[in-house]
């Protein structure tokens, strides 16, 4: 930790003090005191060692755990960029009321901001627990993950997991998830944009990284526009799940076969059934699946102006959807997401904020060159006609 209280009852941080003045309290073993429980500090330092303030041996502080350097330096860096732009900032405050700490707090436009520098790997329980919490005082959360958690598998595309999963944000002014990284040794900021899983830990997006000393604070919330290769890239996915065969039993094989026996090869299926979804985040179960079931349960058995509502949808896919994610409020998104799709592209008609009307009947391919073709031209139009704001 950064922060303690010295004999006069001045908090102090130790970032922002000389390493001479640092050395002087070592040797002299200045007490200093913890913000939280007021137990006795001692000052750690060393080559390898970012100076710190520790809690004795036996401590029963809840804050009182190690963090580690890559912590430690990423929290003043960050500390350091808020403050160099006159932000009001301040490092590790104690709320009593919740028993916790934030690494970071700043107020911007009267609004109290946590911001969490989160490098260790913990539950999406943890971090619900802890966005809750912190929302109950009325304050919002920033998770920024730590870059060693970043495992980038190409130009826009990267590795997915239900940690970073629970780190994505939909503040209340956009319309676009989003995923931030900081990396304190190179210093740079990545903030992921236009996220499309395609696997279950695999995902498209829109990656942006940039030196922090290049960046300032408003423009991390800045919507990025999507990439123009992305059809063809979500494209060639599509082909690759047509295509791939499934060896192992389990959740698909189980659902392909019950396509089989309503007499549907699950290679034939309509493009409109692997169509991105920008809130698959929400999910449990692959889209090709979820929205298949919808294409051939629900929409196939539709007549020409007969409505499908959202709930109608939703009692559906009911144990294919997710627990809410603490930083995204929209649990059913996804559903309204496909349907949106899906007026789009002419098969439907919004007449209500959560009703339907059908157009046309889906197109239902004979062999797999026609619905490679076929997802072809749909990608394509989906992403002419929302003007590339998939």
């Amino acid at each position: 930790m950064q922060k303690a209280i010295n004999k006069h009852g001045k908090p102090i941080i130790l970032f922002q003090e000389h390493d001479r003045n640092i050395a002087l309290w070592k040797q002299n073993k200045e007490p200093f005191y913890c913000p939280n429980c007021n137990s006795k500090l001692i000052i750690r330092s060393g080559r390898k060692v970012i100076p710190h303030f520790s809690h004795l041996p036996n401590s029963i502080c809840r804050h009182g755990n190690g963090e580690g350097m890559y912590h430690e330096m990423g929290k003043y860096l960050l500390y350091q960029w808020l403050s160099d732009q006159n932000i009001e900032v301040d490092l590790e405050v104690y709320f009593p009321q919740i028993n916790r700490r934030a690494d970071l707090v700043i107020n911007v436009l009267n609004k109290v901001i946590i911001i969490e520098f989160q490098c260790a790997k913990i539950s999406a329980e943890e971090i619900a627990e802890r966005t809750s919490a912190y929302n109950q005082l009325n304050h919002h959360v920033i998770w920024i993950v730590g870059m060693n958690h970043f495992r980038r598998l190409g130009n826009n595309q990267f590795k997915l997991n239900t940690f970073l999963q629970t780190c994505i944000h939909l503040f209340p002014q956009q319309k676009i998830p989003v995923l931030y990284f900081f990396d304190p040794i190179s210093q740079h900021f990545a903030t992921l944009t236009h996220i499309y899983e395609y696997q279950v830990t695999k995902a498209f997006a829109t990656i942006t990284i940039t030196s922090i000393q290049t960046i300032e604070f408003q423009r991390i919330f800045k919507e990025m526009p999507i990439s123009v290769k992305f059809p063809q890239d979500w494209i060639r996915q599509v082909q690759r799940i047509r295509n791939k065969p499934v060896i192992h039993s389990g959740k698909e094989m189980n659902w392909r076969r019950k396509l089989y026996e309503q007499g549907i090869i699950f290679h034939y299926l309509p493009s409109i059934c692997f169509l991105p979804n920008k809130w698959q985040i929400h999910m449990n179960t692959p889209f090709w699946m979820w929205q298949s079931e919808i294409c051939i349960n629900l929409i196939q058995h539709l007549s020409i102006s007969d409505t499908l509502t959202i709930s109608r949808c939703t009692k559906l896919l009911d144990e294919n959807i997710m627990n809410q994610l603490p930083n995204v409020h929209q649990k059913y998104s996804a559903i309204h997401s496909f349907l949106t799709n899906l007026e789009f592209l002419g098969y439907f008609k919004k007449i209500s904020d959560s009703t339907y009307v059908k157009l046309k009947d889906i197109e239902m391919y004979a062999h797999l060159e026609e619905a490679l073709k076929g997802d072809q031209k749909i990608i394509t139009q989906l992403f002419l006609e929302k003007k590339g704001k998939m």
